[in-house]
């Protein structure tokens, strides 16, 4: 389970907004694998722990999304989502070596992926793309819509 601090922000930006229904996992009982975080304890907990039953999520508690739970709420089949997840982490090594020529082997670079991302954070990007068109923005630490435009019989950002 991904707890690190961009990682919470992604998650903690989705919950502000109420629109993403089927993110709210609150109601899918006490589970223990289930993580949360409260920003204002500074803690991720899982839910199974005896606090998190009794204080019933506290206003400010949010879901750190399991893989599982976020190829559930993509509706893509395990292969699809494994292959979409890939490809967005191709995407950030390609335009993070965009003006460099990367000489490693291809375990090194998958490697070099896992050091800019985890498979949640990939994961909760394949989500929010192909359901609501957006992307993570790093330096506003927000989600942001990108608009398409079509050229020809091709959609560009």
């Amino acid at each position: 389970m991904d707890r690190t601090e961009k990682y919470i922000k992604m998650c903690e930006q989705i919950s502000l907004n109420n629109t993403y229904e089927e993110f709210d996992l609150h109601d899918n009982g006490d589970n223990g694998d289930d993580w949360y975080y409260s920003p204002k304890r500074k803690i991720a907990f899982p839910c199974g722990e005896f606090w998190c039953r009794e204080e019933k999520f506290p206003n400010d508690t949010f879901p750190l999304f399991r893989q599982d739970q976020l190829q559930e709420i993509s509706g893509m089949n395990w292969v699809d989502f494994d292959s979409a997840i890939k490809q967005f982490g191709d995407s950030l090594f390609h335009n993070k070596y965009s003006n460099k020529k990367y000489k490693g082997s291809h375990l090194e670079r998958s490697e070099e992926i896992s050091k800019m991302v985890t498979r949640e954070q990939l994961a909760i990007r394949v989500v929010m793309w192909e359901k609501y068109r957006k992307v993570w923005n790093d330096e506003k630490e927000e989600w942001v819509e990108v608009f398409m435009k079509s050229i020809g019989n091709k959609e560009v950002l």
